[in-house]
């Protein structure tokens, strides 16, 4: 959301004429898009520090990660927008705010766009069986509103269940697909 929601535009006229600005500067930084960097690793990354013993969660910390993502996918929702392939990680974690972010947006829904020809079904272990029937990736089953739902399920077990000794499979995560 941030690099949507907090982007800036520069124009040529947002540069300093103190310094390093000259008119070629100016002609390169128009139209330059700024985006927040969020500061937080992957929940793969947090899963695995659990696992080895290197950091802990405490309930209440577990429960608020889990009211965040929640709240984003319904951000999401209320928008009629679908991530589509959050997962271990596609979602960043900073475990001491306990805020959450979603990154990697290149299978985003919305009834206004067409789904692309090389979209993906979700990543293994995040995605609900019946879109990896027979082994076949069945994309177009995704392609509609509510489609995190199954994900946002498996991500907030993770939250809740995972502890130091915890198996890694799928992507970092708890479960197979």
């Amino acid at each position: 959301f941030e690099s949507g929601f907090q982007r800036k535009v520069l124009k040529s006229s947002s540069a300093s004429s103190i310094g390093f600005c000259n008119r070629e500067f100016r002609e390169w930084i128009d139209g330059t898009i700024l985006m927040p960097q969020v500061v937080a690793p992957a929940w793969a990354e947090l899963a695995e520090a659990i696992r080895n013993g290197l950091l802990r969660l405490s309930r209440s910390e577990r429960l608020l990660l889990c009211r965040n993502l929640s709240e984003l996918v319904a951000a999401l929702e209320s928008a009629s927008l679908a991530h589509r392939d959050l997962s271990s990680r596609n979602v960043l974690v900073n475990h001491t705010s306990t805020q959450v972010h979603f990154v990697d947006w290149d299978s985003l829904y919305h009834v206004s766009l067409t789904m692309p020809a090389n979209t993906s079904s979700g990543t293994n272990g995040y995605s609900a069986r019946f879109v990896r029937e027979e082994g076949r990736k069945l994309f177009y089953l995704t392609w509609r509103e509510k489609a995190d739902r199954f994900a946002l399920s498996i991500l907030n077990s993770e939250f809740l269940a995972i502890r130091e000794g915890s198996a890694c499979v799928e992507e970092g995560g708890l479960l197979r697909q």
